[in-house]
């Protein structure tokens, strides 16, 4: 079984395989508010090409500092519902870019 990379500047991501799997980010430092608690997680995702997503969503975020890790996988799908129903029910949503 796969395990997920260490975390990474989200703005590294180029480094990332161009394969099949699951990825997380997160907020550098702090934590956000979240109906059941508090996390530094903002957002999961999925997809057949991971370098091509992630480095998409880098160039969108160029100017913030977040951490990202990935997981290659077959079922990236699978391993992104579970996580994300994990986190709504131990936070009380699924997790969401900080405002501003």
């Amino acid at each position: 079984m796969s395990t997920f990379v260490h975390w990474y500047l989200l703005a590294e991501s180029q480094m990332v395989p161009a394969t099949s799997g699951m990825f997380q980010i997160r907020v550098e430092s702090g934590l956000i508010d979240y109906p059941k608690g508090k996390s530094a997680m903002v957002y999961y995702g999925c997809a057949e090409n991971m370098q091509l997503e992630i480095v998409k969503i880098a160039a969108q975020r160029e100017a913030e500092n977040f951490l990202c890790r990935h997981q290659s996988t077959g079922e990236p799908a699978v391993l992104l519902e579970r996580m994300r129903n994990r986190f709504r029910e131990r936070f009380g949503v699924f997790p969401s870019w900080p405002e501003g």
